[in-house]
């Protein structure tokens, strides 16, 4: 992933060099310098540092390990012009798909951590919404790690984020636990089906009546 990064950021900028006067404010970046400013942004994060300048990071007074890393100067243009997709082939990527300037990485990224995480016998599935603050003119919100810019174009990455969407997706798991009410009874009846599962949730007031979703879906255990 990080190779890609870098061979991404570099076309970006070779194709901005014309606008410095001198050709080493603008050279290209390597695996090293990337994976040096992917741990400043942690280490800027264990100092609390989401409240400062970036002048305030490098001056003399600052976190000396910031200077001694990197220039400002170049810290600036790095962050500034660092791409995710190739700049040459992303207008035909984002008619199918309105994240693909970070389709490649994200999904790696998401590959990664499930095979590197194995769920146990008992899973709850529940939600942490992260918002998206980009470039872009809406506040994003998504289930399972997943960044949805409102609807997407017809194609391959057409597919629905609720969560009853998500539980379909597992072949064969052991308990479901819902933190939230079932909002809908053929939400229930949907998840029942799926092999060696049991799903345990609370119902709310604003549905049918216990006995009306034992009726209905026999097999879903309530608690």
């Amino acid at each position: 992933m990080i190779q890609e990064i870098v061979d991404c950021t570099n076309k970006y900028i070779q194709s901005i060099q014309a606008q410095f006067s001198r050709s080493r404010d603008a050279k290209i970046t390597d695996i090293i310098e990337i994976k040096a400013l992917i741990g400043m942004l942690y280490l800027a994060g264990v100092y609390h540092a989401n409240r400062l300048s970036l002048d305030e990071l490098w001056s003399e007074d600052g976190v000396q390990r910031f200077r001694k890393t990197i220039t400002l100067r170049r810290f600036r243009l790095i962050m500034r012009c660092m791409r995710f997709d190739d700049i040459e082939t992303r207008d035909e990527g984002e008619q199918i798909d309105r994240l693909a300037a970070i389709r490649s990485i994200f999904d790696a990224i998401v590959t990664n951590c499930q095979k590197s995480h194995s769920l146990g016998q008992n899973v709850m599935i529940d939600e942490k919404l992260e918002a998206f603050r980009g470039r872009y003119a809406k506040v994003c919100y998504s289930y399972n790690m997943e960044i949805y810019a409102e609807e997407q174009p017809a194609g391959p990455y057409a597919i629905s984020n609720k969560p009853v969407d998500v539980i379909l997706i597992l072949e064969n798991t052991d308990t479901i636990n819902d933190p939230e009410y079932i909002p809908e009874v053929d939400d229930v009846a949907e998840i029942s089906p799926i092999e060696n599962t049991e799903d345990e949730g609370n119902l709310g007031d604003n549905i049918v009546e216990q006995d009306e979703i034992r009726n209905q879906v026999p097999k879903y255990q309530i608690n």
